[in-house]
Order: C-alpha cells, then sequence, then structure tokens
C-alpha cells in the first residue's frame, strides 16, 4: 500500500478485452485501503458500480439526502451516475476497506438479486466467509494480471460471478434464486475443470450462455418495461 492525504491504498486497473465485453459484465478496478483519522469521501459520482466491503471500523455513507452508519461485514455499492459521500466513524479499529468496481448492462440486474439498489445501496451484516475469501481472490487476482489473455478473462469473470452468487440471500426468490443457483453450478464446474483449459473455455462459454438466458427469463417474468440490453449467445459459440 503507498500512503496518501487520506489514506494508506492500493489501486488496482484492468483493461477488459473482447471477451469481457461479450460477457456484458467485467471489472473495471479494485482495491484495498486503511483510513486515516481524517477519511473522507465526496461528493463522489462515479460511471461504474463500485462494491465497498468494510473489514473494520465504522463509515457514514450519505445518499440522495439520507445517512446510514455501517460497521463490521457490512457493504455498500456506488451506483452510476449519482453523488456519495462517506467518511471514517470513531471506531477502536482504523477504517478498512476493501472495493470492486464492475461495469456492463449484467451488473444492476445482478446487484439487484443481492438486494442492492440506488434507492437501497448498503447490505448490512452481508459480509460472511465467502464473500471475503472471494472478494480476496478476485482482487489477488486483478492485481497479477500483466496482459491480458482470454484464460485470464475466464477466471475473472468465475470469481465475478461467484462473488455475486455469494452475495445473493439464500431465500426462496424462484427465478432469481434459479439464477444464483446455476451460477453456484458453474463456479463448481469450472473450478473441478480448471487444469484442462479447453474445458476451461468450454464451461466459461456455458456460464455466460446460461446467466444470459436466465436473465431474460428473469426480465421476462418480472415484468419490467424499461429495455433491458441483454444479450443471448450464440449457441455455435
Amino acid at each position: 500500500m503507498q500512503e496518501y492525504e487520506y489514506e494508506h491504498a492500493e489501486f488496482i486497473d484492468y483493461k477488459p478485452g473482447y471477451l469481457d465485453k461479450e460477457e456484458h459484465i467485467w471489472p473495471v478496478r479494485a482495491g484495498r485501503s486503511i483510513a486515516k483519522s481524517n477519511y473522507r469521501v465526496g461528493p463522489k459520482r462515479i460511471e461504474c458500480y463500485s462494491l465497498h466491503f468494510v473489514y473494520e471500523g465504522r463509515v457514514s455513507l450519505e445518499f440522495d439526502g439520507k445517512r446510514v452508519d455501517l460497521q463490521k461485514n457490512d457493504l455498500f455499492c456506488l451506483f452510476p451516475g449519482r453523488t456519495y459521500y462517506y467518511h471514517m466513524l470513531p471506531s477502536e479499529s482504523p477504517l478498512q476497506m476493501n472495493w470492486l468496481a464492475l461495469d456492463g448492462p449484467k451488473v444492476k440486474p445482478l446487484l439487484e438479486l443481492a438486494g442492492l439498489t440506488p434507492e437501497n445501496p448498503f447490505g448490512k451484516q452481508m459480509i460472511s466467509t465467502q464473500v471475503q475469501e472471494t472478494s480476496e481472490r478476485l482482487i489477488h487476482a486483478l492485481a497479477c494480471v500483466e496482459r491480458w489473455k482470454p484464460a485470464v478473462s475466464l477466471e475473472l469473470h468465475g470469481l465475478v460471478y461467484g462473488l455475486l452468487a455469494s452475495l445473493v440471500p439464500d431465500t426462496n426468490y424462484g427465478q432469481p434464486t434459479e439464477l444464483a443457483g446455476w451460477i453456484h453450478e458453474c463456479m463448481h464446474e469450472l473450478h473441478g475443470i480448471a487444469c484442462n483449459r479447453g474445458h476451461f473455455r468450454a464451461a466459461g462459454r456455458r456460464l455466460r450462455r446460461g446467466t444470459s438466458f436466465l436473465l431474460l427469463q428473469h426480465v421476462h417474468h418480472s415484468g419490467w418495461s424499461a429495455p433491458v440490453k441483454i444479450h443471448a449467445e450464440n449457441t455455435n459459440g
């Protein structure tokens, strides 16, 4: 980590390739931080979706004229085109957070499955052991990327889907639960055959086709009136 005015932090950028864009969801940047006593951010507006995981300490988030105080194992998400303020609150431990920024048309509906929306951009006690371990693996994988290649993209997308699936509550949601369960199934398949590159790529294509299909089903059954830019994969892919 490097020292800055308000924090000690590590910033990791990722340049997506063509395969990332075909997935309609991709990581943009990530990082870790330990806040100083004067830590304060805002007004802040971003062009993508940024998940912030609170690992230690306390933070106050302000959005749309509202305020919520968050603590260890809580998280919040910055949505594109909206203004946020957040600052550290007094605590026995300094504020420590990891963050992951995502982009693409699939991100918003997947975040909604986890209960995160522009009107309710936070979740309390959502950071389970699985969420923390998956987010750490994803950030580490991003930090290790030296140059883009298809295998890197598939590995990152498997971790992104696994992280989002681990945030979806284990309740009877019908179509949304089916989507989360299907992602978990593909994650298991990807993990089990990661050593075979050909099968790994095939599993990645299956993951893309399946998530697109189930998301389209979810949109149809939910009766959404707004157009959603989600494209099903060609089965010849």
